[in-house]
């Protein structure tokens, strides 16, 4: 599922055939479409907005409701594993504590955090934070550092 329209047409010439729904997380039906296309559960993995956190306005801004959504999504699909990649400031952010924490202890799933050093992979000099949500029938994953 894709909000940004030139991104849908590049996920499309990329990955012909790989199914891509066109909308937002927060829209119920593009989540029924999800379902249509893709029997749950599957993995998910979804990078939220990083405006409210890098501007600190947080969850006064409307685009903050992807991680809400996203949490609920997990849980509609049952999704195994979800994968959230954001800012690293959204990791200290009180409103997207509170998703994660809804997240492990009412739904169960097992959270790993991280924070990667992007330069040691490519030509930037970013830091992203990323979150590996487990469902309860699993076993939790931990992602090692990556090399220097």
């Amino acid at each position: 599922m894709e909000w940004h329209e030139p991104y849908v047409h590049l996920h499309r010439a990329s990955h012909p055939g790989v199914p891509v729904v066109h909308g937002d997380i927060c829209d119920p039906s593009c989540l029924k479409e999800v379902a249509q296309r893709i029997p749950p559960p599957f993995t998910m993995m979804c990078g939220i907005s990083c405006q409210p956190y890098s501007t600190q306005t947080g969850s006064n801004d409307e685009r903050s409701n992807a991680v809400p959504s996203t949490v609920r999504a997990c849980h509609l699909f049952q999704c195994p594993v979800m994968i959230l990649e954001g800012v690293t400031q959204a990791r200290t952010n009180q409103y997207v504590r509170s998703h994660l924490q809804v997240l492990a202890q009412k739904l169960g799933y097992h959270i790993h955090e991280m924070t990667l050093r992007l330069e040691g992979a490519w030509r930037a000099r970013r830091f992203r934070w990323w979150v590996v949500a487990t469902h309860p029938s699993l076993c939790p994953v931990k992602v090692p550092d990556w090399p220097k």
